[in-house]
């Protein structure tokens, strides 16, 4: 009769816990054993005081053990290449097979061919100077920047080298005629606009020329110190027409040296005067060695 008695106490303790256990983890379907004794694995969990306390704790161990963790999602590893094309031709529009170096800080990264016009390279995001280079044609150089995932398209025109009137060579802007003035004035003559014309395209297409001298000069015919301000009246009027096709003035630094600095002594006759009326372009910065 004990016997029976103890069991049916037992009984209805455990539906007791499993009513409560179901209600506290109601997602749980198991059997009565499972559902209620196995969570009032504790002496009165269903009820209050230690044994609730030490419940408390439980959940979220049982949750830690029966539940794996979620991972967050790895985030795609960002992009860090873009691309550079575009295409190159000459002054007429025709196609040209050319070289492109990609430089960053005074080094070339990168060499790229252009064939029939056409390049397309995938690159790190920076930024570049790039130099276009084909046979029989005047080189130029722009700035690029390449973005990270975009294309950034950059096309090249370039000058047929027989066209050409000005081009860079060594620390100097090699001019093919002389810039001609009004006599015993400042004011450039209209049959020097084409060759200023070619000296601001040679500074638009050489970025990485930061600081030209423009250098104005006299024959010794005359007052020394009328000379010498007339040549750097003269070196202001080409700073000016530079600048106003495009040129940074910043890049550019007028000095008149007068008859200082003649070419051909005694300059006694009008030929020699000639060349030693002049103007010329020096590189300072780069400086070249």
């Amino acid at each position: 009769m004990k016997k029976l008695l103890f069991t049916l106490v037992l009984s209805v303790f455990a539906a007791g816990c499993a009513d409560l256990g179901a209600g506290k983890y109601e997602n749980y379907r198991g059997t009565l054993n499972e559902r209620g004794m196995r969570r009032c694995r504790y002496w009165d969990e269903c009820g209050s005081g230690w044994g609730r306390r030490q419940a408390e704790k439980a959940p979220a161990q049982d949750t830690a053990r029966s539940e794996p963790a979620v991972k967050a999602p790895v985030a795609a590893a960002a992009k860090t290449q873009g691309s550079a094309e575009g295409k190159v031709t000459s002054a007429d529009g025709s196609p040209l097979s050319a070289s492109l170096a990609f430089e960053q800080n005074g080094k070339t990264v990168r060499n790229v061919s252009a064939r029939d016009a056409a390049y397309s390279e995938e690159l790190p995001e920076g930024n570049y100077h790039v130099r276009a280079a084909a046979k029989d044609h005047e080189p130029q150089v722009k700035d690029v920047k390449v973005a990270a995932g975009k294309k950034t398209v950059t096309d090249f025109t370039l000058l047929p080298s027989s066209k050409a009137l000005a081009r860079v060579e060594g620390n100097r802007i090699v001019i093919l005629q002389p810039v001609y003035f009004a006599t015993s004035k400042a004011d450039i003559l209209a049959k020097s606009y084409d060759l200023l014309n070619d000296v601001a395209r040679v500074l638009v297409d050489n970025p990485q020329i930061t600081k030209v001298e423009v250098a104005g000069h006299t024959d010794t015919v005359g007052d020394a110190a009328a000379n010498q301000r007339l040549s750097a009246a003269r070196a202001d009027s080409v700073k000016a027409y530079l600048v106003q096709k495009g040129v940074a003035g910043g890049r550019l630094s007028p000095v008149g040296y007068g008859e200082e600095r003649p070419v051909v002594t005694p300059d006694d006759t009008p030929d020699k005067q000639a060349q030693n009326r002049r103007v010329e372009f020096l590189v300072l910065e780069p400086a070249q060695n």
